[in-house]
């Protein structure tokens, strides 16, 4: 999964919609909250400025109302002007009377009749003289209620500006905050999901998060963790991808040699036994030629050179047939130990002086069920190449152990089976061989040896004696370092005892 162009949407820096819609709706519970906050303040101040009025005129009755009287019924105008000057000077009394029979006695400040904003309150003057009650009339005050709302506006104003103020600097502050804890790395969780595709693992996130007295895996790192982990997984799964393509690709290759060498097998099969047949003809024709040129002894030397000749036509076509695995083997169980030696010597003398060999045969060497004359023909041409290998000198070293092979090896091999094996690790510390032509060389006739040196059949026939026997062959090797030639080979088993007489025979597989 690539990245989308540069032009899509994707891939465009966002502008920001959840910062600006985060702080509308702030904004606008906030506003609202304001104004229900506003408007129950208002109310509150509005029945505690009522009351504050009702309290005035309790104590103007209460109070006042007694003064009045007495300075009303003792003529005493002056006291009587200074008490009602008092009462007009309380907040939101704005005028006030003496009535007499409906007639107005005195007053003061300005007295306006009853309506929307005016409130009146009306009091009966009475004297108690010496146990005589005297009614004098009435004293009525007006109230205006206009003072109240003045003063309820005037504190809107300030609050709605308070609070407003108050609301705008707390939802600056909250955004700010929003945009340290939240927005920056939500930015950061979108350009790492943006960058996250089926190249390679990309960077695990880090939320560069610095909190004081608070737990750390909050949602943010929950989601952070989430999205490293999906990367992980999908980093697992894409190596696992690139090892099944490769295990598919190595698969496929292994098939394709395999199919090549079968087909390359059944060829060369086809052609040594034709080949073979016309060789027997041929040598049969030359022992004849040898029994009747007696008497001419030069002729009698072509005849003998060309019987040689023949005999070595002959081993090169047995040797394609070893390739193509149609030659006739004789198994029997063979005791490794004893095998190797007496073929230490043999192998000493075909590698020389300047090459060191060195011979390890495990304790207890379980038996192959394999044609031993093939199996040291194997083994001869496998050292022999070692030795050509090493040039000037070096050591060989052939180990020999008992290996088991599992359905996983199995499956990962060509041609393997699971089970029992004898393995025969041959290494040497020659010039290796190039990883291009490491593929080549079990094929008929591919040799890097001068003309005259090798035809390119011995890695060929062992490599055919190899799986005609239910072994195999594998080839290890690096340019500088050596080769590892490992022939394994099926263990023996032995399967039914019988008796004849005074004689047990062993079946063995």
């Amino acid at each position: 999964m690539k990245n989308s162009p540069s032009g899509s949407a994707y891939n465009r820096r966002p502008r920001r919609p959840l910062a600006r819609r985060l702080l509308i709706y702030i904004l606008l519970f906030s506003s609202v909250a304001t104004m229900l906050v506003v408007a129950l303040q208002l109310f509150i101040d509005y029945r505690r400025d009522l009351n504050e009025i009702e309290n005035q005129v309790r104590n103007i009755r209460i109070g006042h109302l007694r003064s009045v009287t007495n300075s009303l019924w003792k003529l005493d105008a002056g006291q009587l002007a200074t008490e009602l000057k008092n009462i007009t000077n309380m907040r939101d009394v704005i005028g006030i009377r003496i009535l007499e029979n409906g007639i107005i006695k005195h007053k003061a400040g300005t007295f306006v009749e009853p309506g929307e904003n005016i409130k009146h309150h009306t009091f009966q003057m009475i004297y108690d003289d010496k146990g005589t009650l005297q009614k004098l009339g009435h004293l009525e005050i007006a109230v205006s209620l206009t003072g109240v709302s003045e003063r309820l506006f005037d504190r809107m104003i300030v609050i709605v500006l308070s609070q407003g103020l108050k609301t705008f600097l707390v939802s600056i502050f909250i955004l700010f905050m929003f945009h340290i804890v939240v927005f920056r790395h939500l930015q950061k969780i979108s350009d790492f999901a943006h960058q996250v595709n089926l190249e390679g693992l990309s960077d695990k996130l880090i939320l560069d998060r610095q909190i004081v007295g608070f737990d750390k895996r909050d949602e943010l790192q929950i989601l952070a963790d989430a999205l490293n982990q999906m990367n992980e997984r999908l980093s697992e799964d894409l190596i696992k991808l690139k090892q099944s393509e490769e295990k598919i690709r190595e698969t496929d290759a292994q098939l394709s040699r395999a199919q090549k060498m079968e087909a390359i097998g059944h060829l060369t099969g086809g052609v040594a036994h034709h080949f073979n047949n016309m060789l027997a003809v041929m040598m049969g024709n030359a022992d004849i030629l040898e029994l009747t040129l007696h008497k001419n002894p030069e002729a009698l030397k072509r005849a003998r050179k060309l019987k040689i000749t023949i005999d070595h036509a002959a081993q090169l076509t047995h040797r394609l047939v070893a390739f193509s695995r149609q030659q006739m083997l004789t198994p029997v169980a063979v005791d490794i130990k004893k095998l190797f030696a007496d073929l230490e010597t043999r192998l000493q003398q075909l590698l020389g002086e300047r090459i060191t060999l060195v011979i390890k045969v495990a304790e207890i060497t379980w038996q192959p069920m394999i044609d031993d004359t093939q199996l040291i023909l194997a083994i001869v041409n496998i050292v022999k190449n070692a030795g050509d290998a090493m040039p000037n000198g070096g050591k060989l070293i052939i180990n020999v152990a008992n290996t088991t092979f599992d359905d996983l090896y199995a499956s990962q091999h060509e041609a393997v089976s699971s089970g029992d094996y004898i393995e025969i690790c041959i290494e040497d510390t020659g010039l290796g061989i190039a990883p291009e032509m490491l593929e080549k060389i079990f094929d008929p006739f591919y040799t890097t040896k001068d003309v005259g040196e090798g035809v390119g059949l011995g890695l060929s026939m062992v490599y055919g004696f190899a799986l005609q026997s239910n072994g195999h062959l594998i080839v290890e090797s690096e340019v500088g370092l050596g080769s590892n030639f490992k022939l394994c080979l099926p263990r023996a088993s032995v399967v039914t005892v019988e008796e004849e007489g005074n004689r047990r025979i062993l079946s063995i597989k």
